[in-house]
């Protein structure tokens, strides 16, 4: 290509992510800096990058990567980086970083890897680089596996021998350091990307028209419309919508020489599985549809999620079943063009309201039906479980009940087989795309929980039928969900924690946008059975939004706040939700919506706790990480233990807390249990690849008890003549950093929610803007409720340094003591073996038991680190991916 002069339609036929816009901008601010207006010298491009000048090692690892002569960029090279750096999927861009590394050479030495993360070090600024240092990487990447016995036995890794680009491959995409070239990436996107973006503006394009394409020689015409991040193909007279491809990420690229003409002239457009060449009547509509597609297509923003920051708009947040289902009951008759319900588990005969008497109408499946019949478009997608016949509970029970009710109810059940190891783990709920609920609650049996983790409820008044459950006894299997599954006089029920969180507006429409490209495909690789059900496109139809107001369902709303590590403890009047910055981020593969892998929310959580400054809460189901090892592959653990080391070697205060299930996945005599408990103390303190192990290793002198806190929570009640107790089960996904980011969704941690070519999940990134604090009276909601503080006490929780370490650890540890003194042997986080039977905990009712009982403050209580330490909790060879993952 001649360069210049070229048009911004020219500039399309290089092979790049950008649309016309965006390499008309780039190729003006090139030329700006180019003196011959062709290419770049070094000394161009260090006038440009200025912080690139000091380093002689990135900068020849630059020319000699991107040049292919080692003197000069030219313009195509210098777009053609650009583009993997933001725009490009993630096996583009690692083969750039392993080649920016190696230079000429096939492999990659550790001494190399020094060299290259202290360069990036002494270059950029704190805020671009993560708080590691050379050795981490080092270590992180030559190591041996040492996450199956526990412990590397204190030896040094081999770093002798090179790594190879196939070794890196496995290593480079679990480490967001390589991800982002050590600081490299994140230099060049502040420096090019975020100032084209900020000036091109937000530009939702769209183009219709007619399209040729040839099948077995035959030319067809289709009619095609590009808008809301989707190709749309129609066929036949009436414009019935034939395909509804999501663009997210896709590659679109013309495939004709300009300079010569033809009968038609073609453009591919890749896109996970879709991979078709089109053709348009004109070079003009060529490029045109070029140019808009790759508009639409954009992907790989913050955290390479498919969508970006949006907002702020207001969102709020629910904490327990009772919150969400009840908002559910007041949004969901409000539809009026389409309801999105997207589950691991759902089931039809849910009351979402828990009156006395139960009334039938705030049943789910009779709110869909009466919006159903009004003309609303119901869309059910399913996660199809490995199980057989059809009983209460089970998606084949769910989609045969409500596609009886109106044929404006359509259920998916997915995947049709495979695979078997994985599954669709989001739970969402979209109204008419202008409101969403996103997070950890099932619209299932055993999710409604009030807040006061009740574990008896004689009267069913709370927990009518099968509502009333334990995972860690058998239930009966009945076809009828109004009869219960545990004995009530003998069996308590398990209190459920959980959360969700409501956001409005464009944030709504990108939780939409998931479950379209889901459904569609879905649809189009399921069975002949769901041939006949519509495709969704993104509406255009609009609802008043006053209608979902999501306001009056917070608990807790303070004064506004600085950034941490600032607090203020007053508490203002009682108002909901809040303006906030929005982004959606996700686990997706091939299997699960037919793109390449997306793991946007572990880049989130690793970015988000690396970059904290006070503290970093979690809630989870799972615990299950690495501190630097080949397996688990997810890294969460090394940067909570990177993040502490830094406060440890800073001296600055710091606390991490971790909230998890006494034991997680049901009974703890089970293999499958205890090998999950297994990899859970792991991670936390058993040996030196722990988190507690690492750190005591590396700093023998210090508490490590100072700067991070694991804690359950337990409750107890009464059945008829004995004292009763279970464990409060933790089901939410939840990280809070600094009173001012939080993550919530559906994402446990370990490797199948982490990966994003495993189980499908999905969460939302909130962050409070300098007038709002959502952020961290969610925080204050939870503390308040597992500490048992009223809400005018909450300013006592203000500083969380201070609340963990003069309430919160004192709590834990004489709400467990108290627990022991009454129950004994029989709690599990007193067992070093597992016991072989199912039991109830149970206590005979005493004056003495009652008096120690009744001085439990709240539900904390400390996290059983010992439990089952005697017993062998690791899993066969060959099944070690399947539990861990």
């Amino acid at each position: 290509l001649c360069l210049p002069p070229m048009n911004a339609h020219h500039l399309l036929f290089l092979p790049t992510h950008f649309d016309s816009s965006e390499l008309t901008y780039i190729l003006d601010d090139f030329l700006v800096w180019s003196p011959d207006g062709r290419s770049l010298s070094r000394d161009d491009f260090t006038r440009k990058f200025t912080a690139l000048k000091d380093s002689k090692v990135i900068l020849d690892s630059l020319f000699t990567s991107i040049a292919a002569e080692n003197d000069k960029i030219t313009f195509q090279e210098y777009v053609r980086f650009m583009s993997v750096l933001a725009r490009a999927p993630t096996h583009e861009r690692r083969s750039l970083i392993f080649h920016l590394v190696a230079g000429h050479e096939s492999t990659i030495s550790a001494a190399r890897v020094s060299e290259y993360v202290r360069e990036g070090h002494a270059m950029f600024p704190a805020s671009v680089v993560a708080p590691y240092t050379a050795e981490e990487v080092v270590y992180s990447q030559f190591s041996d596996d040492h996450a199956r016995k526990g412990s590397p036995d204190g030896r040094e890794p081999s770093l002798a021998s090179p790594m190879t680009y196939d070794a890196f491959e496995r290593n480079a995409h679990l480490d967001p350091d390589w991800y982002s070239g050590f600081g490299l990436f994140d230099y060049f996107y502040n420096t090019i990307i975020i100032p084209m973006d900020n000036t091109l503006g937000r530009r939702d394009l769209s183009l219709s028209g007619i399209l040729t394409k040839k099948k077995k020689g035959v030319a067809r015409s289709r009619f095609f419309i590009v808008r809301d991040g989707f190709l749309l193909k129609y066929k036949g007279k009436d414009q019935h919508l034939q395909r509804a491809i999501s663009l997210s990420g896709a590659q679109v690229q013309l495939c004709f020489n300009p300079d010569e003409s033809h009968r038609s002239y073609p453009f591919l457009v890749r896109c996970g599985t879709y991979v078709r060449k089109l053709r348009a009547a004109t070079a003009d509509m060529a490029q045109e549809w070029v140019h808009v597609s790759r508009a639409n297509a954009k992907a790989g923003y913050r955290y390479r999620s498919y969508t970006p920051v949006r907002g702020p708009s207001p969102s709020t947040f629910y904490v327990g079943g009772r919150e969400y289902f009840k908002k559910l009951a007041e949004i969901l008759p409000l539809a009026q063009h389409e309801i999105f319900v997207c589950g691991w588990s759902i089931v039809g005969e849910l009351y979402l309201t828990r009156d006395t008497p139960l009334r039938e109408e705030m049943r789910l499946d009779n709110i869909l039906a009466e919006r159903a019949a009004a003309g609303v478009q119901v869309y059910v997608l399913v996660w199809k479980e490995k199980k057989f016949g059809v009983t209460v509970g089970s998606s084949r029970h769910l989609r045969k009940e409500l596609e009886e009710l109106h044929p404006n109810i359509h259920v998916i059940r997915h995947p049709p087989l495979k695979p078997l190891s994985w599954s669709h783990h989001q739970k969402f709920v979209v109204v008419d795309q202008q409101v969403g609920f996103v997070g950890g609650i099932d619209l299932c049996y055993m999710r409604y929980e009030d807040g006061c983790f009740d574990v008896v409820d004689p009267s069913s008044t709370k927990y009518p039928g099968k509502d009333y459950g334990n995972l860690n006894y058998p239930r009966k299997q009945t076809g009828d969900y109004r009869m219960d599954q545990l004995d009530r006089s003998k069996e308590p029920r398990m209190p459920w924690h959980d959360m969700a969180v409501g956001v409005t507006g464009e944030a709504a429409r990108d939780l939409g946008r998931n479950f379209i490209q889901r459904w569609n495909f879905a649809r189009d690789k399921s069975f002949v059975r769901f041939k006949g059900y519509p495709l969704i496109q993104p509406t255009m139809a609009t609802s008043p939004l006053h209608a979902f107001d999501l306001r009056n369902m917070a608990a807790y709303t303070l004064s506004d706040v600085d950034v941490a590590p600032t607090y203020h403890p007053q508490i203002d009047e009682f108002s909901a939700s809040q303006p906030v910055h929005v982004q959606m981020v996700r686990s997706v593969g091939q299997w699960s919506a037919g793109q390449l892998p997306e793991d946007s929310i572990y880049r989130a959580y690793m970015d988000v706790i690396l970059g904290a400054q006070n503290y970093v809460y979690i809630q989870n189901q799972f615990f299950i990480s690495s501190t630097g090892s080949q397996f688990p592959q997810n890294r969460i653990a090394m940067a909570l233990m990177r993040r502490i080391g830094l406060a440890i070697r800073s001296g600055r205060p710091f606390h991490v807390v971790v909230v998890l299930p006494v034991y997680p996945s049901g009974d703890l005599s089970s293999a499958r249990t205890k090998i999950i408990v297994g990899y859970t103390q792991r991670t936390i303190g058993w040996g030196t690849g722990s988190i507690i192990g690492a750190l005591q290793r590396e700093f023998p002198t210090v508490d490590i008890g100072q700067y991070v806190t694991f804690s359950s929570l337990r409750s107890w009640g009464q059945l008829q003549d004995r004292l009763v107790t279970e464990m409060v089960y933790v089901h939410s996904k939840v990280l809070c950093v600094d009173d001012r980011v939080a993550i919530i969704g559906s994402c446990n941690i370990n490797d199948r929610s982490m990966m994003g070519q495993r189980d499908s999940e999905i969460a939302a990134v909130l962050e409070d803007t300098p007038s709002s604090s959502l952020v961290r009276n969610l925080r204050l909601k939870l503390w308040c409720t597992h500490l048992g503080m009223p809400p005018d006490q909450a300013t006592l929780l203000a500083d969380p340094i201070h609340a963990i370490h003069s309430i919160w650890k004192p709590r834990a540890r004489a709400n467990s003591d108290l627990y022991s003194s009454v129950f004994g042997s029989a709690l599990p986080e007193s067992m070093l073996h597992a016991s072989s039977t199912r039991q109830v905990i149970s206590a005979p009712v005493t004056d003495a038991n009652r008096s120690l009982l009744g001085q439990v403050v709240g539900r904390v209580i400390n996290y059983p680190i010992d439990m089952l330490r005697e017993d062998n909790l690791a899993p066969p060879p060959w099944q070690k991916e399947r539990y861990a993952g």
